[in-house]
């Protein structure tokens, strides 16, 4: 199934346009292609690190079933 693409606007250095027109141009492919693959690599990578932190998390901070049952309001 094709994704529907949204048009947007982006402003960026001069250089960095410059290597993206060049990026664009010796591999054939568009710059919004480019742009898109960059951006679908960042989320990747974030979605990494989030992953690392949460398997970090140890949860020691959760009260025990007697304090949490405590804690709930009595209805």
């Amino acid at each position: 199934m094709k994704s529907v693409k949204e048009k947007i606007s982006i402003s960026i250095e001069s250089s960095l346009a410059k290597i993206l027109d060049e990026s664009a141009q010796s591999s054939g492919t568009s710059k919004s292609a480019l742009v898109e693959e960059a951006l679908h690599q960042w989320v990747e990578n974030r979605l990494a690190e989030d992953a690392r932190a949460t398997a970090k998390a140890t949860f020691d901070d959760l009260p025990s079933e007697d304090k949490w049952t405590q804690l709930q309001p009595k209805w």
